[in-house]
């Protein structure tokens, strides 16, 4: 995969999403132990590994954070967009890598038997390989304050007037959640604003109305309004209905994009 900056200089590169896929090998369960449903659940962390030009000292800054259960097999959705952005607006490496690396606390011996993150020989199993899939968009520069490390994300204050996703960092306590949900204990939501002209259009309908809006606002009344467009889950370790530690994934509880419509 290669990612390159636009060779207009008045624009820039913006990764919109970036998810990486790694496939998890599910264990045995033992039926006869009765909390085997909570002993198989993990914390597994992705850090960005970064090095200094002048001293060669490694550092890792946390990307996303997943709570699995290692008896089940499949696929496992990490999050690298800031990670990516970074590596992206980054100093120019010699080998040009952008480096990854998995974690955990609880089993850190067991993960490379868990996930697959090799390339396979046997053929048949290519489809379990990693894959990583990257959405972009162009962005002007011109007007407003370039950021030297950014995730691709709006900031207040940073001159963006168009649509585009902020940082919206929300704590369960706030919810009144924290009395059944154990991790994570706060998230980023992020949220949508901003102004729409004729770029950000979510889909073919969103320019029509734009068109109608501005040519007959009496006509159509309600122009488009920049809102989310795309959204991901949330795994929650939390307690049923029946008391019970549980794992399972809240739907559309975080922003992945915005566009106009």
């Amino acid at each position: 995969m290669k990612l390159q900056h636009p060779k207009d200089p008045l624009m820039e590169t913006i990764i919109r999403s970036a998810k990486l896929h790694i496939y998890k090998r599910g264990g045995k369960m033992d039926a006869s132990n009765e909390s085997s449903s909570l002993d198989s659940l993990m914390e597994v962390n992705v850090y960005h590994v970064t090095a200094d030009s002048n001293t060669s000292e490694t550092k890792r800054t946390l990307v996303d954070t997943k709570i699995i259960d290692f008896r089940e097999s499949g696929w496992v959705i990490f999050n690298i967009q800031q990670a990516l952005q970074n590596w992206l607006d980054g100093p120019t490496k010699k080998d040009g890598l952008l480096r990854l690396q998995l974690s955990s606390k609880a089993c850190t011996k067991d993960l490379h038997r868990i996930f697959q993150v090799n390339r396979l020989m046997k053929r048949s199993l290519r489809d379990q390989e990693p894959r990583l899939n990257v959405k972009t968009s162009e962005r002007l520069i011109l007007g407003r304050v370039k950021r030297d490390i950014h995730t691709g994300d709006c900031e207040k204050g940073d001159g963006e007037t168009q649509c585009c996703r902020f940082s919206l960092k929300i704590d369960f306590k706030e919810l009144s959640w924290d009395d059944w949900v154990i991790a994570p204990t706060s998230f980023n939501a992020y949220y949508c604003e901003g102004d729409c002209g004729s770029s950000r259009l979510a889909n073919d309908w969103a320019l029509v109305k734009n068109l109608i809006h501005q040519a007959n606002p009496e006509k159509m009344p309600v122009g488009v309004c920049c809102v989310p467009n795309e959204y991901k889950g949330l795994t929650l370790l939390h307690y049923n209905n029946d008391g019970q530690l549980t794992l399972s994934e809240k739907q559309n509880m975080v922003v992945q994009d915005c566009r106009c419509r």
